[in-house]
């Protein structure tokens, strides 16, 4: 919804927590959707998909990555998806039927959303840990008309034959790793799933996932790398791409397969529009 659009709709969100439910397919879907308590439906407001990651569920995910609290301070609405067999199906992975439409559920999830709310459409985002990260580099190919900017925690891209990635348009993607991440390897490779349908993800690793995202959105020169604190590490950002679009990695030193800090994730999606 454009932000001039706010006084013709009637909003009909509920403030606090609440379950919905959407068909998507003939399939019902739910999701967890957050409104601020200072959410007004008078001006148009940031909304975010967070993806949890398989075998968790909305409520660990919320727990985790600290977006409700953000949410009630910077005022923006945030919704988090819950997976068929609590994963995502994006190509080779993840769900035991390769027919689940995870694409067309997050899309569903934003028109609905933007249907009954007053939402700024150019300041959707996307996030996700794990297994919903690699569902959130899969928005962030195929969905860019959609979603702003996307921030994909201990998970990469995959191989251009295992999962192409060819976004409509740049976007800009900052990515949290951990050095000691054990279930998503720093440097990439073969990993296993460990569901009940397993497969094989080929992992680019946290650098050259960075620099395919650098490649896909047209970044030149060389990125700038500064030393972060809070979680310590480092952090590489090119900010000379496509669109003025931002391609960031933010290395965890000694990290393991975690979240990245969702105030550190904030920080950069808010700051993030389409075009």
């Amino acid at each position: 919804m454009k932000p001039n659009a706010c006084a013709a709709l009637t909003s009909t969100v509920v403030k606090g927590d609440s379950t919905r439910t959407i068909q998507v397919g003939g399939t019902s879907r739910t999701y967890l959707l957050h409104v601020p308590s200072n959410y007004t439906g008078t001006s148009a407001v940031p909304l975010v998909l967070d993806f949890h990651g398989m075998g968790d569920t909305p409520e660990r995910q919320k727990a985790m990555s600290g977006f409700a609290a953000l949410s009630d301070s910077d005022g923006f609405l945030i919704a988090w998806p819950t997976g068929i067999e609590q994963t995502w199906n994006f190509g080779p992975c993840c769900t035991c039927s390769k027919s689940v439409d995870d694409l067309g559920f997050a899309k569903a999830i934003v028109a609905e959303i933007e249907a009954m709310a007053c939402i700024d459409a150019k300041r959707v985002y996307a996030n996700g840990f794990s297994i919903g990260g690699a569902m959130t580099n899969f928005v962030a190919c195929n969905a860019a008309d959609v979603f702003a900017a996307a921030t994909p925690s201990a998970s990469d891209l995959l191989t251009p034959a295992q999962t192409p990635c060819n976004p409509v348009r740049p976007i800009s993607v900052l990515a949290f790793r951990g050095t000691a991440d054990p279930t998503v390897p720093y440097t990439g490779g073969a990993s296993v799933t460990p569901n009940s349908c397993p497969a094989t993800l080929n992992l680019l690793g946290a650098v050259a996932s960075f620099n395919k995202w650098a490649a896909i959105d047209a970044c030149t020169g060389t990125p700038a790398t500064t030393t972060v604190t809070n979680p310590s590490g480092t952090l590489m950002l090119n900010k000379q791409c496509a669109s003025g679009v931002e391609v960031g990695l933010y290395t965890i030193e000694g990290g393991v397969h975690a979240p990245g800090p969702g105030n550190v994730v904030w920080d950069f999606l808010k700051t993030k529009s389409m075009p």
